[in-house]
């Protein structure tokens, strides 16, 4: 077999596979390699076509992967749930809707807000930005151009393999709080015949600070029991938005989930009761 060698882009030569590998045999090889063979996919926001469509060509040849792609940011949530994807490769630089916008539109969205997404840019690259992207936005990586598609395939599988390595609570594990019955096994928190819908999130910071009632627990600790459960990076932004969201949901039952400046937070006993 010959090897084809494609286009140079910004410094990077980008390899073809042979005209006799099939997508049947890039699937063969990609289960050989010992990666689940579950085709994951993967949305593209990228304006340069060349370098979306390598990216893309990267992905196929990896193999396991159905992606789509959007030059332009028109709509950009609702492009997501059209596509339903497992991950995001964002170009910051995108318009008419800017990648920072878009990446917060995701975090704020209800459904997506843990969408693992991967932002892109030739043009915000020093030391605050990066940090921003990953602290203030909650990126799950942050690549600056020029960089190789191939990279990009290989963090966009670690990123998606820690994610699928969440363990299961254990079954038929339950305890009472304050009225309240949690079930483990089932992820249920119910009063009565009132249950309580909870994301896995969101379950797993309930748990924590219910066996925990009347201490503070500080942020980093919060992110570690969340990261420890899904196997991701979560920042301090994330932790805020969920307990906002637990807030919301329990509002009616015996407990409440107090902010502790500069501490953290605290689940106690609900003034109301």
């Amino acid at each position: 077999m010959s090897i084809k060698k494609n286009k140079i882009l910004a410094g990077i030569t980008f390899y073809l596979p042979p005209d006799d590998l099939s997508k049947r045999s890039i699937f063969a090889a990609s289960r050989r390699r010992g990666y689940d063979a579950t085709v994951k996919k993967i949305l593209i926001f990228e304006e340069d076509e060349e370098l979306s469509s390598m990216v893309e060509q990267a992905f196929c040849v990896s193999g396991g992967f159905k992606v789509m792609i959007y030059g332009v940011s028109a709509r950009p949530l609702e492009k997501i749930r059209r596509f339903n994807p497992d991950a995001v490769i964002l170009d910051l630089n995108i318009s008419p809707v800017s990648g920072w916008d878009v990446i917060k539109m995701i975090r704020h969205d209800r459904v997506y807000c843990e969408l693992p997404v991967v932002l892109v840019s030739g043009h915000y690259k020093s030391a605050a930005d990066i940090s921003s992207g990953y602290e203030d936005f909650c990126a799950d990586g942050y690549v600056v151009k020029p960089f190789s598609p191939a990279v990009m395939v290989s963090l966009v599988k670690s990123i998606l393999r820690r994610a699928s390595k969440a363990p299961a609570p254990p079954t038929g594990s339950h305890f009472r709080f304050n009225g309240l019955l949690i079930n483990q096994g089932r992820h249920e928190i119910s009063s009565g015949r009132i249950k309580v819908n909870l994301t896995p999130m969101e379950f797993a910071l309930f748990v924590h600070l219910s066996k925990n009632a009347g201490r503070i627990c500080s942020r980093a600790e919060l992110i570690s029991v969340v990261d420890t459960r899904a196997g991701e990076t979560t920042c301090t932004r994330a932790i805020d938005r969920h307990i906002a969201s637990i807030r919301r949901k329990i509002s009616g039952a015996n407990v409440r989930i107090r902010s502790v400046y500069g501490g953290g937070y605290i689940m106690e006993e609900s003034a109301h009761r």
